[in-house]
């Protein structure tokens, strides 16, 4: 998915800006490759210096590098930062929707429980929390307390 997102931001990157011409920088990048390990000697190697000096790849160079920057802090920000603040709000909200502490107690294990223990991002995580747990004696108010140790 994060990769997805990369490559469709710098494909709509692409088709918005002009300014982009990831082709000249692909070429330029291997004719730059080429010189580096010195396959280009003599005439060859000066006009490889001349395309790489050249205006239009170092601005290309520019925006390509601000374009992969963008792409990346995009797929980033979605698949990092919204999905797992999603995620976590809607557990937030399943938990505080019970009015009160013996309300979760009736519904933790038929509709809580087994909806944060399958979850993929922090599911690991509320299986050991849950093992913390400890249920109420029959006589004892219905709420959960937790140890202070697993």
């Amino acid at each position: 998915m994060f990769w997805g997102l990369f490559v469709a931001a710098l494909t709509c990157i692409d088709k918005t800006f002009s300014n982009v011409d990831f082709i000249l920088l692909g070429k330029s990048i291997l004719l730059a490759v080429d010189l580096a390990q010195y396959k280009l000697v003599g005439t060859d190697a000066e006009l490889a210096l001349k395309q790489l000096s050249d205006t239009d790849f170092i601005f290309s160079l520019a925006y390509g590098v601000v374009s992969i920057a963008a792409a990346f802090a995009l797929a980033f920000l979605i698949c990092h930062v919204l999905i797992l603040a999603g995620s976590l709000c809607w557990a937030r909200r399943m938990v505080r929707q019970q009015p009160s502490l013996e309300a979760f107690f009736s519904v933790y294990n038929r509709d809580i429980y087994p909806k944060l223990r399958s979850h993929p991002l922090f599911g690991a995580a509320w299986r050991e929390f849950d093992e913390t747990l400890v249920s109420p004696k029959e006589y004892d108010q219905q709420i959960f307390r937790n140890t202070v140790r697993p």
